[in-house]
């Protein structure tokens, strides 16, 4: 099977053999979503640091679980959520938007 994907930790050469894939590995791992702010499906990543900093800090919890949050990639959106519900979600800062326009 020469066109197999074999999934292997810690080796890049066989991501590279597989355009998709090399573009996951460059923007992270991504989740497909229904998004409360856009209204349709779209990728979402994981929050960055300073994002869940953030949630913890409007959460006003300084241990408030922040792991499992993940963020819409549409430029301008703020809005995050858990891996699986939409329950829990919220907006993240206005100062974050710049950031997501900036990364287009």
């Amino acid at each position: 099977m020469e066109n197999a994907l074999y999934y292997r930790m810690g080796v890049d050469a066989v991501v590279t053999d597989f355009p998709d894939l090399a573009a996951i590995a460059r923007r992270g791992l991504m989740i497909r979503r229904a998004c409360r702010t856009c209204g349709t499906m779209q990728d979402f990543r994981k929050l960055n640091e300073e994002e869940r900093a953030a949630v913890r800090a409007e959460k006003k919890d300084p241990r408030h679980y922040v792991d499992n949050l993940w963020r819409c990639t549409v430029p301008g959106c703020l809005w995050y959520q858990p891996y699986l519900h939409t329950d829990g979600g919220g907006t993240l800062p206005e100062r974050f938007k710049e950031e997501a326009t900036a990364a287009e």
